[in-house]
């Protein structure tokens, strides 16, 4: 049941209140303090696992790393119109992956920092300026993403009145696309 309200709220985007008012048509008396009390435990429980996870991430030499925008609602201290980040992390050798979601009130690159403390290797981010501590670290190298370094090319295409640069770089991605595309369906690991 816990395991069920845990992924019906962070997988299927179902907030506890909502989960509340099922319960309630099932005539199920289960307030939504018990279902917060419940995944608050749960994290606590599953500490110890989240630091093995983090330290399996930060061990291997390539790693993941985005943030997004989460809104949390009667959060102590904070109007609900608040934004929050959920910053995501994914690493681990290709037997092991490892991916850790790790809340933060703020989007400061500290946060990161922090969370990839030891990590050498190849760290692929976006373009966003929390991640230039890389930039300090002559043990990291950014490595960028193709779909973010497509979309400025990708709106020049829509408002272009003629082809030109953009749509030459939308036709490599294409290509590039088609690379990958063939090489997920057969299976192709990067040293095939």
């Amino acid at each position: 049941l816990v395991a069920q309200t845990i992924i019906a709220k962070y997988c299927d985007y179902l907030p506890l209140y909502r989960q509340e008012k099922i319960w309630n048509r099932l005539d199920v008396d289960l307030p939504r303090n018990s279902l917060c009390g419940w995944i608050l435990k749960t994290a606590e429980i599953c500490e110890p696992l989240i630091k093995l996870l983090q330290k399996n991430i930060v061990a291997y030499d390539v790693a993941q790393a985005d943030e997004t925008t989460v809104q949390v609602m009667d959060e102590p201290g904070r109007a609900n119109t608040s934004k929050s980040y959920m910053w995501c992390y994914r690493g681990g050798n290709k037997d092991n992956l490892c991916i850790v979601y790790d809340y933060q009130e703020t989007r400061g690159g500290y946060h990161a920092e922090k969370f990839l403390s030891g990590f050498k290797g190849f760290l692929q981010t976006d373009a966003y300026v929390g991640y230039n501590f890389v930039d300090k670290s002559a043990q990291i190298i950014s490595v960028g993403c193709h779909a973010h370094a497509r979309r400025p090319f990708a709106e020049l295409v829509k408002i272009a009145q003629a082809p030109g640069l953009a749509h030459q770089a939308i036709s490599f991605y294409r290509k590039l696309y088609a690379v990958e595309d063939a090489a997920r369906k057969k299976n192709l690991l990067p040293e095939d």
